[in-house]
């Protein structure tokens, strides 16, 4: 079955899949009340998931609180990319009904 949108599917679940399959905890990293944040703790590290439920058109560009996160860089575990705070806070874009998924370092 097709619906026309195999790219965003594709994304959503590369994010998933690279989170651990353990209990997570909601913190509050960000002001935007549409932006969810998970905080999953492993044996293997620190994991994060940033949900935005917003949708808007735009993609939201969030400043994330380093403390809160626990750690000053951010690895995306789908991409590798890696995200650096800079005066306390990590920024990074996040389209509408996206899950991102980092390892937090």
């Amino acid at each position: 079955m097709n619906r026309g949108f195999p790219e965003y599917a594709r994304e959503f679940a590369m994010a998933y899949r690279a989170l651990p399959a353990v209990k997570s905890q909601i913190i509050e990293a960000c002001d935007d009340p549409e932006v969810v944040i998970r905080r999953y703790e492993t044996e293997q590290g620190v994991f994060l998931a940033v949900i935005n439920t917003g949708l808007g058109p735009e993609a939201k560009t969030l400043s994330l609180d380093a403390g809160a996160l626990g750690g000053r860089r951010l690895r995306d575990l789908v991409t590798g990319r890696r995200l650096v705070a800079r005066n306390g806070a990590i920024r990074l874009q996040v389209p509408p009904v996206c899950l991102r998924a980092f390892g937090v370092q």
